[in-house]
């Protein structure tokens, strides 16, 4: 042992603090290697790159992403979709895993199969948590949308929302080489061979690129709970944001780094999936996992509703209902009542009262006419009384006319 800690001290690392020491632990035997395990992990059984910490699976997607194994995706140690969705799916079916973390740290890749991992992501039954420690780009940002949340470390990039065809026009370099190329085509496929190097089928390519483009962020948009517009308008348009920036535009839930997300998983503080649209979560079930979380909810909605309620008052205090105060008190005690609602209410209660003064004084009028039609009327003093009588009622209605509006 004493050899492995001399190799240990001889050569230069470029690893983290926490792993060389564990290593150093190891090679004093100060450590029990279960404990060692349950840190570091271990593989999932049937799976190539699955690893698993406790109840959670670990799941490493890095570099260029291609849809099916192959040498050069082992040569650039890429991704394969392949792979990622078959260990993906073992994890999800694995009973002893609770949460399945995607250990993201890639620019991308083929836009091939993204839209169906991305789908296979959202049915699993398994709670599913992105995390990004330095980026997640075009496709591996279209993957990490679809999970349940995305936590990223404050170095960390994601975006480049969109999608490219890499064309190479070599038929300049071919004709100066002497190599002609022929495409023969079929009559009934004219569009089966753009050519590049012409306007028309550079625009064909584009109207390819733009549909991909479409689907990609409607994809994002249905994924995060945005809209088209919001994803368009705030996501960078093809930019990457730096994690600061990307939580302020809602492209992430929240900073963090690794080891502190996986501790907090394991220590069952992330609350168990889910879907949207299933009613996986009653209000009976909630209130017995969760009674805490329950207790805070309510006492912040109390709060809120008391809050509002005070405000309500205060706004309906500051009407002028000089004579009408019965009304306001009524109002003002409902619970529901706004200050329109009570502005609205006292002005019906003035058109009333306009109403019925001006049939009264109508009614009053004639009985003054009946009263003066009775009397003797060739009198010349009763004449001049009733005329005085007729002028007055005359100046009164035309007066209350004019408060009406009339």
């Amino acid at each position: 042992m004493k050899q492995a800690i001399k190799a240990i001290g001889r050569d230069p690392w470029c690893i983290t603090p926490s792993a060389l020491e564990t290593i150093i632990e190891i090679a004093n035997r100060e450590v029990d290697l279960e404990a060692v395990e349950a840190r570091m992990g271990h593989k999932l059984n049937n799976t190539r790159t699955v690893s698993t910490r406790g109840d959670v699976a670990v799941i490493p997607v890095t570099g260029a992403i291609v849809r099916y194994a192959n040498l050069f995706q082992s040569i650039s140690g890429g991704t394969s979709l392949q792979t990622l969705a078959e260990d993906f799916a073992t994890a999800s079916e694995d009973n002893s895993i609770s949460t399945i973390l995607l250990n993201i740290d890639s620019p991308g890749g083929q836009a091939s199969g993204i839209a169906e991992f991305s789908e296979m992501i959202r049915a699993s039954d398994k709670k599913v948590i992105a995390y990004v420690g330095n980026q997640s780009a075009s496709a591996g940002y279209w993957i990490a949308s679809a999970c349940d949340e995305i936590v990223a470390h404050p170095t960390a990039m994601v975006g480049s929302i969109g999608v490219v065809y890499a064309l190479t026009d070599t038929s300049k370099a071919d004709e100066k080489a002497g190599v002609t190329r022929i495409d023969v085509v079929s009559h009934v496929s004219p569009n089966k061979r753009p050519d590049i190097s012409s306007k028309e089928g550079q625009s064909q390519i584009q109207a390819w690129a733009d549909k991909l483009g479409d689907l990609f962020v409607g994809a994002v948009a249905n994924f995060r709970g945005v809209s088209t517009e919001t994803v368009l308008e705030k996501f960078g348009q093809g930019d990457m944001l730096i994690a600061e920036d990307a939580l302020k535009a809602g492209m992430i839930d929240r900073l963090g780094d690794f080891e502190s997300l996986l501790s907090e998983i394991q220590n069952n503080s992330v609350i168990a999936k889910t879907s949207i649209g299933e009613a996986n979560m009653t209000l009976e079930t909630f209130k017995t996992e969760h009674p805490e979380l329950l207790t805070q909810i309510s006492a912040d909605a109390m709060e809120k509703g008391a809050e509002s309620e005070r405000n309500r008052i205060k706004t309906i205090d500051s009407i002028n209902a000089s004579g009408s105060e019965d009304i306001v008190t009524a109002m003002k005690f409902d619970g529901k009542s706004t200050a329109n609602d009570v502005k609205s209410a006292l002005f019906d209660a003035q058109e009333k009262t306009k109403a019925e003064l001006s049939t009264k004084v109508e009614a009053d009028a004639s009985e003054v006419t009946a009263l003066v039609g009775e009397l003797n009327t060739e009198t010349p003093a009763v004449e001049a009384v009733v005329d005085e009588g007729k002028e007055a009622m005359a100046l009164a209605l035309e007066k209350l006319n004019l408060k009406r509006g009339k």
